[in-house]
């Protein structure tokens, strides 16, 4: 059930962000001086601006934005002990808490991992620095709890990019 419930909810993760109108993460534009180019530059410095890791780099004709995200392993933590009701309250409340992350922002990719091993899960932060990725990850209630703990590092993709 707890599975079907994650399901869900990443699938309607990804058809809303399908939905929403992005800004093309790459710019192909084979004169560097073209506006496309200037619009790159344009948005890299104001990421820059507000605290984001970002560079932008050309290859073979092709321009890219490219932006540290930080990648945290939601991992089994110390405290598995707790009564089954208590572990059904705080997956609700997980939930509730990794919705509101994408909801505003925060985070850009969030699943559960299926081996049941370890790893619980993933959530990619979109945020300007590894602490602020990082402290957003902590207030999740299954991590208050002990019940998983975090480990967060950082990723860099293109800016905007898709899955494939």
């Amino acid at each position: 059930m707890v599975r079907n419930v994650l399901s869900i909810i990443l699938v309607i993760m990804l058809a809303s962000s399908c939905k929403r109108d992005v800004e093309q993460q790459k710019v192909v534009s084979p004169d560097p001086t073209a506006t496309d180019s200037l619009e790159l530059v344009k948005r890299a410095d104001s990421l820059k601006k507000a605290g984001y890791s970002v560079f932008t780099y050309e290859e073979g004709g092709e321009q890219y934005l490219m932006q540290e995200y930080y990648m945290v392993q939601l991992l089994t933590g110390e405290n598995d002990s707790l009564p089954k009701e208590e572990i059904t309250r705080l997956q609700t409340e997980h939930l509730k808490h990794l919705s509101r992350m994408y909801e505003e922002g925060f985070a850009s990719l969030i699943g559960p991992m299926n081996n049941g091993g370890e790893w619980r899960g993933i959530v990619v932060f979109n945020t300007p620095t590894l602490q602020m990725a990082d402290s957003l990850a902590n207030l999740d209630p299954y991590v208050k709890s002990g019940v998983m703990k975090v480990k967060t590092t950082g990723w860099w993709t293109a800016k905007e990019g898709k899955l494939r």
